[in-house]
């Protein structure tokens, strides 16, 4: 019965991930990157890929995950902002560096806010990334042949919420009714979201902010209750470019749609232009390897080769940015065949910050403009 019951609130939570997922791409707040996959649940995976998966990575995926990937195997769009890894992708060319991800941010993050749960995070899995953003979502891998649930960590929120995968699914797909709401001026929906959203994760988590700038006062962000938090590390509350600069800054006339999220150890603000394009600006502590210089690191992503599903390629250029924080680097990625740009990055150190700008911008100039009024939020101290 129990079986049977939470199959049934799994085929119920895609069901409703899919019809929002229709909707943000028909209001254009679902921006597709350039060449990548549409939105949308891809084929669920059979049983012999997720097996495959797992002997890639030589863990066993607990049974929320193995249950989210045999009805969906990658999806992006998911609940919004998410993208759900593949079969494929667990174990697949780009896991390196996921795993190097994960440990870059649990050597910086102390152990005193990590979740009681996590007693080694080199065990986590990521299974949901979100595109320009250091959120990820981890699951624990099963500790018994039958695969049970075990929890999810969302390290892009602070503390580290210990919550289900479903959990941090709705939490998302709430945030992403709102932003419906807001664009349609439903006061009643959005409400019925913020409620939603709140109660998912209430008490586990601090700062999960999404607002629609267009429609809300920035002291209507929501947020849920606030729970003990490590002073002596956490990241000032750095707040986001107010609508009205980032249209400056961008030349364009409608107002932009910016979910603002902080993290244990950064705050990002991911920015989408509806029907145009969208990216990201992140600001983490300049702590541990973060300051080191960034170039060899943009070198070494330089060099590797594009493995791309759709055949394209891509190779990428870099160049030193002057007048921008104390070290600053751009990285421009394009198409072999069209020239067209893929991405553009730009990376600069100023303070005690590390700072980064990237998405699938028109052209350079745009990211920098960005790029210089991201540094200037920054505090000095």
């Amino acid at each position: 019965m129990g079986d049977a019951a939470d199959s049934d609130s799994w085929d119920s939570l895609v069901i409703r991930c899919a019809e929002v997922s229709h909707q943000l791409v028909e209001q254009g707040l679902e921006v597709p990157l350039p060449g990548a996959e549409p939105s949308g649940p891809r084929p669920p995976a059979t049983p012999a890929q997720i097996d495959a998966a797992e002997a890639r990575i030589g863990a066993r995926l607990d049974s929320d995950a193995r249950a989210l990937l045999s009805r969906a195997n990658g999806w992006v769009g998911l609940a919004g902002r998410f993208t759900l890894l593949s079969c494929e992708d667990i174990g697949g060319p780009d896991w390196a560096e996921l795993i190097e991800l994960r440990d870059i941010f649990f050597a910086s993050c102390p152990p005193d806010s990590w979740p009681d749960s996590v007693v080694d995070p080199q065990v986590l899995i990521p299974i949901i990334v979100v595109p320009y953003s250091p959120e990820t979502i981890y699951v624990f891998p099963s500790e018994s042949n039958d695969g049970r649930a075990r929890s999810a960590l969302n390290t892009g929120l602070d503390p580290i919420p210990e919550i289900t995968l479903k959990q941090g699914i709705e939490v998302s797909l709430q945030s992403a009714v709102a932003d419906l709401a807001a664009l349609a001026g439903d006061e009643r929906m959005l409400g019925s979201a913020r409620d939603t959203r709140s109660d998912a994760v209430r008490g586990r988590q601090r700062c999960f902010s999404v607002f629609d700038h267009r429609t809300r006062r920035p002291e209507e962000e929501h947020t849920t209750s606030i729970t003990e938090t490590h002073v002596a590390y956490a990241i000032e509350k750095i707040q986001c470019p107010s609508p009205d600069d980032l249209s400056k800054s961008l030349n364009i006339t409608s107002p932009p749609l910016v979910t603002r999220q902080q993290g244990a150890t950064q705050v990002s603000c991911l920015v989408v232009i509806p029907h145009g394009y969208m990216f990201s600006m992140l600001s983490l502590k300049n702590k541990g390897r973060l300051s080191d210089s960034v170039l060899p690191v943009l070198e070494e992503q330089a060099q590797k080769p594009s493995d791309r599903t759709d055949g394209r390629t891509t190779s990428s250029t870099i160049r030193p940015i002057n007048d921008l924080g104390d070290e600053a680097y751009e990285m421009t990625t394009r198409f072999d065949d069209t020239n067209e740009v893929f991405e553009v990055a730009v990376w600069s150190r100023t303070g005690p910050y590390r700072v980064r700008v990237s998405g699938a911008f028109p052209d350079q100039d745009t990211a920098l403009r960005i790029a210089r009024l991201w540094v200037r939020t920054q505090p000095t101290q």
